[in-house]
C-alpha cells in the first residue's frame, strides 16, 4: 500500500543516512569535470592564443580544443553519467537491504550493466522522440504541401490544426512513456531482465497505477528543483562574490569564472544524482506486486 508519508521518510531516510557513500560515487562525475578544466585552459580566449591564424584558418590549439570539447560534451559525459547512474542503483539498493558498500568494488562492477543500460537509454529516448514526432507528422506535411495546388488555403488550415492536435497527443504519449518506462534500469540492474523485458516490465509495473507515479513524479520533481534552484543560485552567488573581491584581468576573470562554474556543476551533480534516484528506487519497491529485488549481482 502506497503510503505518501511513509514514501517521504524512507526517501529522506535513506539519503541522509547513506550521504556518505552516496556523494562518493556521485563524485566520480570530477572525471567529466577534470577533463573540462583541462579544455578551460586549452581554449584560445583562456589562453590569450589566437582562435585563427592571419589567413583565416583555424589554429591547431583551437581545432584541437573544439574537437576535445564535443567529445567530452557527446561521449565522454553521457557515458559516465550513465555509469553513475548504475552504480548508485546498486548502492542504494544495497543500502536500502542493510548492506555495507564498497564504493571502489561498486564503481568497477557496474561497467558489467553499462552496454545495456545505453541501450535502454536510446531505446527510451528514440520512444519518447517518436511519441513528438509521429502525432506531428501529418499536420506538418500538410503544412509543407499547402505552398502548392490551388486549394492551399483550406489544405494550410486543415495543417495547422492537425499539427495543434498532433502537438497535444504527442505530449500526452510523451508523458506516458516517460513514466512507464521510469523503471526499465531498475529492471535490468536488480532484477536481471533482457532489455527489453525490463522496458515491458516497467510498463507493466506502471500500467495499474499510473497516476500515482505520475503525480509522485511531479512532487520529487519539483522539490528537487526547488533545492537544485536554491543551492546553485548561493553557490554562483558564492563564486561571483570571490571574483567580485579581486582584481583580475580580463582572461584571468574568464579563467577563474570557468572554473568556478565547473566546481559547482560538480557539486550539484554530487549533491542532487542521487538525491533524485534515491525517491524513484523507494517508489519502484512500494509499486503494487512488486516483490522486492535481490541484490544485484552479473558475472
Amino acid at each position: 500500500m502506497f503510503s505518501p508519508g511513509k514514501f517521504i521518510d524512507t526517501s529522506w531516510n535513506l539519503y541522509r543516512k547513506n550521504i556518505g557513500v552516496l556523494w562518493r560515487i556521485s563524485l566520480w562525475f570530477g572525471i567529466v569535470s577534470v577533463l573540462t578544466l583541462i579544455l578551460l585552459f586549452l581554449t584560445p580566449s583562456y589562453n590569450e592564443l589566437p582562435f585563427v591564424n592571419a589567413d583565416q584558418t583555424f589554429t591547431p590549439i583551437s581545432i584541437i580544443a573544439s574537437v576535445a570539447s564535443l567529445i567530452v560534451t557527446f561521449i565522454v559525459t553521457p557515458i559516465v553519467s550513465i555509469w553513475i547512474g548504475i552504480a548508485l542503483i546498486r548502492a542504494i539498493h544495497a543500502l536500502a537491504n542493510k548492506k555495507k558498500v564498497d564504493v571502489s568494488e561498486t564503481m568497477s562492477s557496474s561497467w558489467k550493466w553499462f552496454s545495456g543500460s545505453l541501450a535502454i537509454a536510446v531505446l527510451v529516448s528514440l520512444i519518447q522522440f517518436a511519441s513528438i514526432l509521429i502525432p506531428i507528422a501529418p499536420g506538418t506535411i500538410l503544412i509543407a504541401m499547402s505552398g502548392y495546388g490551388p486549394a492551399n488555403p483550406i489544405i494550410g488550415f486543415i495543417g495547422i490544426a492537425l499539427f495543434i492536435i498532433g502537438i497535444i497527443v504527442g505530449l500526452v504519449y510523451l508523458i506516458k512513456y516517460t513514466v512507464e518506462l521510469t523503471f526499465a534500469q531498475f529492471e535490468y540492474v536488480l532484477v536481471g531482465k533482457s532489455v527489453m523485458d525490463a522496458l515491458r516490465g516497467s510498463r507493466k509495473k506502471v500500467t495499474c497505477v499510473f497516476w500515482k507515479v505520475f503525480f509522485t513524479f511531479i512532487g520529487i520533481s519539483f522539490f528537487v528543483s526547488l533545492l537544485y534552484i536554491v543551492v546553485s543560485t548561493v553557490a554562483f552567488f558564492i563564486g561571483s562574490t570571490i571574483i567580485n573581491l579581486f582584481t583580475f584581468s580580463p582572461v584571468m576573470t574568464e579563467t577563474v569564472g570557468g572554473t568556478l562554474d565547473i566546481l559547482v556543476t560538480l557539486l550539484l551533480f554530487t549533491i542532487f544524482t542521487p538525491l533524485a534516484i534515491v525517491p524513484i528506487y523507494v517508489l519502484y519497491t512500494m509499486l503494487p506486486n512488486n516483490k522486492k529485488p535481490a541484490p544485484a549481482t552479473k558475472k
